[in-house]
């Protein structure tokens, strides 16, 4: 039946709500099948998709991958790129762009690139260049640097009238006769820090863009990133040549030969294409590089390796579990030459009775002609994933039986909020475990692969543990706590074996390891510190720490005057420095870091702003007003991070519904001015959504009458003004004006509004049922590959597959949790609310009103951002920080960060 599994999904996170909502009220008891209920939604979500999956045959998926290439290279060469007689081939681009010829006995293998720029690849991709990486850096192979005064020839630079151009500073730029192309942004690194390595998703110039009359060329130029500027050029056209500018005129410089690399220099190896945009505001970006393959090479004795970091993955057949298989022809484009002929006589299919056993089996393949050269090739069965079903079985009972008494018993206080964010928290996290396994199935050469649903199934049960070790249990404490942490080292050992290798190497991952480790500790300290001598230890050690807490702590406030402008000096310091997305060490998203210290400030000022009257609420209310627009606004537009803006709607939200409850006290001028600022800023951002979807629509790029001058004109040149008109808008605008006139958009014809069209039509088509097309149900994923487990989740994995009510669903159970959480810690006395209470709702309505949005945007019902529903981009330890850091934040700021009531049992 279809859609039945979006009816359960629907029926289920509704009972969450309904669950939630029932335990807030302090009145009414926690009776022991309300708890039950709410611990056995998440795997009862689990084994709903599971079951949907295998009555539905989506099970058994042969995949057939690539994981290196070995050659001696005494007898014979390696060529990497994208023609058809290459032994790796890489779609998309250029035919040999690196090779590692034949070598005589006694000499180290070399790379070398290919001294002629080829031809583009017939499917009409663009050039590539091959990188060698160091460290988190790379050097393009046949750069060369490139300083102001240098110029560079494209062809015929012998003659003395060749057309040279020249490269000058203040602001950089190229000169050819008098003209002048335009200015290259400039990378700048901030003047007390270290020189900014280049890295190839950083922008680059190409040369038909950035010389005078746009001259047809390969070539580009980059910014190294050193402090006060070094440029580098890559020249792909086989007569340019590069010049040195003395006394007026231009000596050209001999004609560089290509260098050979060592390969115990270039351990890895990326090969990226050349992709080009439109310019629209001074300073953006005209290129980038995007990466096809990065090849981790080495050497023992003459026989060299090429390991791929991704392994090549293809569907070659289907092996259910209970029948036979169906093979299909083995369509393997990585492999080329020689070893794509063999590939189709020696693939190894299992015989029918073998497909209940076939777990994975590794070959090698000889290249037939050229001997000395083979391919490493496994072929894998994917199964169901039912660990994840036991798995979470056996978890939601250790739960029960460790947590179970101390919930039943709750009448009111910190315990009966714990159990309601466990309850969300658990179930999120269970659909990022199945997140996870459909976006393998989705893509089979997703990065990490299987261990990256070997991280969500770790990740189910170390970060529920450690939020619920939070409060540990009262009863019979060092028992249950053991049984917790034999429990997780049985689900460590569990995933271990079902991957088939160490659990500790994937990647994403360690951001779960870290958590497992913060479980097996804190449950075996906690565990100790119930026994008599522990406990005398750990009260020892409190009343000695009393001293050392600075009264700040002790007080349980944070002053937002310090939090603020902190948190804006530092941002825009990682914005001056080229951090504008990632820290560059702990490899986490700025944002990680950057919402928790805001939430911090945030709360703070409007604690302070509720207590407040007169002038100083005036000011209070001003000072919010002027922090959300530098946070929210200025600040990440600076570092085009445009859909940040987003966050900041909860907080003006709540800014504005505290003046509303305080509207009675708004009796004299001062307060309803006070009132007005406070609610400023949300009604600011009310009226510009309605300004964007109703008043501002978007520019023709071409009248009726622009169309039929057109069509007759002798020339091509009405045509290319149209083209140049639609191309002059970036991918942004073209999404904003679509909500005006979508029709107008479509008609543009440039590359933008086609990738636009083109991406509309799938979310659509994804989104268009109710209740959804069931789990795993076969995607073409198309333009939204890349995006499948962050940007378009909820596309993908949530309404394809569980339909629109789902995710209403979802999104239904988010919101009440934080209105049950406003409703379980409401003070019995009337007064103005704490800093904590208002920390903990913020992280839960920011929790909220990220996903509604984000949502919302995927239905093309509001401007597309790149966030995604937090928790549930499975392949992103930093979306697993942030959504965790909320839920902990939640909970921290509704019981440490409140005056204890009598309530309130002992944690």
């Amino acid at each position: 039946m279809t859609g039945w599994l979006g009816v359960v999904f629907s029926a289920l996170f509704l009972a969450a709500v309904w669950a939630i909502w029932r335990a807030s009220d302090r009145s009414r008891p926690m009776t022991p099948w309300l708890v039950g209920l709410g611990v056995a939604i998440a795997p009862a979500l689990v084994w709903a998709s599971l079951i949907d999956g295998a009555l539905n045959g989506r099970f058994g998926d042969m995949h057939l991958s690539l994981s290196r290439l070995t050659v001696d290279v005494t007898r014979g060469s390696l060529s990497i790129g994208g023609g058809p007689d290459d032994d790796l081939f890489i779609r998309g681009a250029s035919p040999s762009v690196v090779t590692i010829p034949r070598q005589a006995p006694g000499k180290g293998a070399v790379l070398m690139e290919v001294p002629e720029a080829p031809a583009p690849n017939p499917v009409g991709e663009t050039l590539s260049v091959a990188a060698v990486r160091h460290g988190g850096s790379y050097d393009v192979i046949g750069a060369q640097d490139f300083d102001p005064g240098m110029a560079v020839c494209l062809k015929g630079c012998e003659a003395p009238d060749a057309v040279w151009y020249r490269f000058e500073r203040g602001p950089f730029h190229f000169e050819q006769d008098g003209k002048a192309g335009p200015a290259l942004p400039q990378r700048r690194a901030f003047g007390l820090a270290p020189t900014v390595s280049w890295k190839p998703s950083q922008a680059i110039h190409p040369l038909n863009r950035v010389l005078p009359g746009a001259p047809a060329t390969h070539g580009f130029v980059y910014q190294t990133g050193k402090l006060f500027g070094g440029w580098k050029i890559v020249l792909l056209d086989p007569k340019a040549r590069l010049g040195k500018v003395e006394g007026g005129q231009v000596v050209p410089f001999p004609t560089p030969k290509p260098e050979p690399i060592p390969v115990d220099q270039a351990r890895a190896l990326s090969i990226w294409d050349i992709r080009t945009y439109n310019a629209v505001d001074p300073g953006d970006p005209l290129g980038r590089l995007q990466e096809r393959r990065e090849i981790a090479l080495g050497q023992s004795g003459t026989v060299l390796t090429a390991a791929l970091s991704t392994p090549a993955v293809e569907r070659v057949g289907r092996c259910p579990r209970n029948g036979s298989p169906s093979p299909v022809a083995p369509d393997f484009p990585v492999l080329g030459g020689d070893l794509s002929n063999a590939l189709t006589q020696d693939l190894p299919y299992p015989e029918p009775a073998h497909c209940a056993e076939l777990v994975s089996g590794t070959f090698r393949l000889t290249d037939p002609v050229a001997v000395g050269k083979a391919a490493e090739l496994r072929l894998d069965r994917l199964g169901g994933p039912w660990i994840l079903g036991w798995l979470s079985l056996a978890w939601a009972v250790v739960v029960l039986a460790v947590w179970g008494e101390d919930w039943r018993g709750e009448s009111g206080g910190k315990r009966r909020l714990h159990w309601m964010l466990f309850v969300a928290l658990q179930a999120l996290l269970a659909m990022r475990m199945l997140t996870a396994f459909a976006g393998l199935v989705a893509d089979p050469e997703l990065a990490g692969g299987i261990t990256v649903v070997g991280e969500a199934g770790l990740a189910y049960v170390a970060m529920t543990g450690l939020f619920l070790l939070m409060a540990p249990p009262t009863q019979g404490r060092a028992l249950r706590l053991a049984l917790v942490f034999g429990f997780m080292l049985a689900v460590s050992l569990a995933l271990h074996l079902w991957m088939g290798g160490p659990f500790w190497s994937p990647t994403p991952g360690g951001l779960s390891l870290l958590a497992t480790a913060g479980v097996l500790a804190l449950s075996a300290l906690q565990a100790w510190g119930a026994t008599e001598r522990g406990a005398d230890l750990v009260q020892n050690l409190q009343s000695r720490a009393q001293g050392l807490v600075p009264e700040l702590l002790r007080n349980r406030t944070v002053d937002w005057k310090t939090v603020l402008p902190t948190t804006g000096i530092v941002r825009g310091l990682l914005g001056l420095m080229s951090i504008k997305e990632r820290l560059p060490v702990l490899g986490f998203a700025v944002s990680a870091l950057y919402t928790p210290a805001l939430i911090l400030g945030f709360s703070s000022l409007m604690a302070e702003g509720a207590k407040a009257s007169g002038r100083q609420a005036i000011r209070l209310g001003l000072a919010f007003c002027l922090s959300l627009g530098v946070l929210f606004v200025l600040l990440p537009v600076g570092v085009k991070d445009n859909g940040y803006a987003l966050v900041g709607i909860p907080i003006m939200v709540m800014a504005a519904m505290g003046v509303w409850e305080r509207r009675r006290r708004a009796t004299d001028g001062e307060a309803r001015l006070a009132a007005a600022a406070w609610a400023a800023p949300l009604c600011g951002a009310v009226l510009m959504v309605f300004a964007a979807l109703v008043v501002f629509q978007a520019p023709a790029a071409a009248s009726p009458e622009d169309l039929a001058r057109a069509a007759v004109s002798a020339s091509d040149q009405p045509a290319l003004d149209i083209l140049s008109r639609a191309g002059a808008y970036s991918q942004n605008q073209l999404r904003l004006w679509a909500f005006g006139s979508p029709d107008q958009v479509e008609r543009y014809g440039s590359w933008e509004a086609e990738n636009l069209r083109v991406w509309s039509q799938h979310l659509s088509d994804y989104t268009a049922t109710l209740f959804g097309r069931g789990w795993l149900a076969p995607v073409n994923l198309s333009v939204l590959k890349p995006v499948q487990l962050n940007d378009n989740v909820s596309t993908i994995h949530i309404m394809a597959p569980y339909g629109r009510f789902g995710a209403a669903a979802l999104l239904l159970c988010l919101g009440v949790l934080a209105a049950a959480a406003a409703r379980a810690t409401r003070p019995d006395v009337a007064g103005e609310p704490g800093q904590g209470r208002i920390l903990g709702l913020m992280a839960l309505w920011i929790l909220f009103g990220v996903g509604a949005y984000v949502v919302l945007a995927n239905l093309q019902l509001a401007p597309f951002t790149g966030r995604n529903v937090y928790l549930l981009a499975a392949a992103s330890d930093s979306d697993l920080l942030e959504g965790m850091t909320l839920f902990f934040m939640a909970w921290f700021g509704l019981t440490a960060l409140r005056p204890s009531t009598p309530e309130d049992e002992v944690v």
